[in-house]
């Protein structure tokens, strides 16, 4: 990760991370199973809880992070943001 992008996800990578991942659970108790796309997915951190409730799909930079989130269930593509990722709007 490099950048503008790099320095944005470290100012939003803190001690709030738990946090987060329960509120975005939480926000999304109500939605139907269907397909799930984890932008910037990292390990599967989030994605992880969503497995099992539809596809989910990740894309991440970092190889060493998306090998971990396989592991998972998630379906991990290697992408960059800054050029974009493999996938057509629906």
């Amino acid at each position: 990760m490099r950048g503008k992008l790099k320095h944005e996800f470290e100012e939003i990578h803190d001690e709030n991370h738990f946090t987060r991942k329960e509120r975005i659970i939480e926000l999304c108790e109500g939605i139907k199973a269907g397909k799930i796309l984890d932008v910037g997915c990292g390990d599967g951190f989030i994605s992880e809880e969503f497995v099992g409730k539809g596809d989910v799909y990740g894309v991440d930079i970092s190889e060493k992070r998306l090998k971990v989130a396989r592991e998972k269930g998630i379906k991990a593509i290697r992408a960059d943001l800054e050029t974009g990722i493999p996938f057509r709007a629906s």
